[in-house]
């Protein structure tokens, strides 16, 4: 049942246009290491750091190290339908920083 459900600690974590744009880089099933994911969601390494430590500890994403890198993966694929969906109810709005912009082009490369 739908009220059994605690959906605020999803909605929180999908509320923040870099972790979605992180999201949406492992939405294709590759792994990627966190500089590349900094560079996609458009923030520096310490911020992309501390998103995937929160998407992490969701257990929305996986990490296994190889050498000094660090890889991560989507462990949860259905997050990339529930990001699509909560696209079709998100109101279309201009970016208002090239920051927002930029992560608005990943993510509709990524659809």
């Amino acid at each position: 049942m739908l009220a059994d459900v605690a959906i605020s600690p999803v909605a929180s974590l999908l509320a923040d246009p870099a972790r979605v744009a992180i999201l949406l880089a492992l939405s294709d099933g590759r792994e990627v290491a966190a500089g590349e994911l900094a560079m996609v969601a458009g923030v520096t390494a310490g911020t992309a750091s501390v998103h995937l430590a929160k998407l992490s500890a969701a257990g929305f994403v996986g990490l296994r190290r190889q050498g000094r890198f660090h890889l991560y993966r989507l462990a949860r694929p259905e997050l990339v339908q529930a990001m699509e969906a909560l696209a079709v109810l998100a109101p279309v709005s201009a970016p208002r920083t090239h920051r927002q912009a930029r992560i608005g082009r990943t993510v509709a490369g990524r659809r």
